[in-house]
């Protein structure tokens, strides 16, 4: 993929008329000369900031390597993006990546100690709703072993006091 990368920085560079003296201002001219020349590899957050540096989307960077690692054309790469996630959605895998992306997204931030509180407090409403543990464990995709030791810390508190 390193090649690929190369091959595409260098010719989106060109093509929007950059040097690469002036790309080299943005991102270092030690950087730019490994990369182009396929030397090093690039972190995603890295990609990011050469994406915004050539004023184009990170995918599409990430779609025209990928045009050039197979060596087609970027609208068949697209289409076949298109085909992967197409079957993605009848599979119920996109919904399933977006359950996990917005769980994930609610809990960012929080302590490990706070994402058990509020595991925890979902698990306690839940309970209360009339739910059995295994319909718990499905909604809160939570594995049965887990759930089972949320809920005896549960039992254990409310025997405490």
């Amino acid at each position: 993929m390193r090649r690929a990368f190369a091959v595409t920085l260098r010719a989106l560079r060109k093509a929007k008329g950059m040097s690469q003296d002036e790309f080299s201002e943005a991102m270092g001219r030690h950087y730019t000369s490994w990369l182009e020349n396929g030397n090093s590899s690039v972190t995603l957050d890295k990609l990011v900031s050469i994406a915004g540096v050539l004023k184009v989307e990170p995918l599409v960077m990430i779609a025209l390597c990928e045009s050039v690692r197979k060596g087609q054309s970027v609208q068949e790469t697209i289409r076949g993006v298109l085909a992967d996630t197409a079957f993605l959605n009848q599979n119920g895998l996109l919904e399933a990546f977006q359950k996990e992306v917005e769980r994930a997204q609610t809990t960012e931030g929080l302590s490990n100690e706070s994402r058990q509180k509020l595991t925890e407090e979902k698990i306690e409403a839940l309970l209360r709703t009339g739910l059995n543990q295994k319909d718990i464990a499905k909604n809160l995709e939570l594995s049965p072993a887990t759930l089972s030791r949320y809920c005896k810390r549960i039992r254990e508190k409310k025997h405490h006091f």
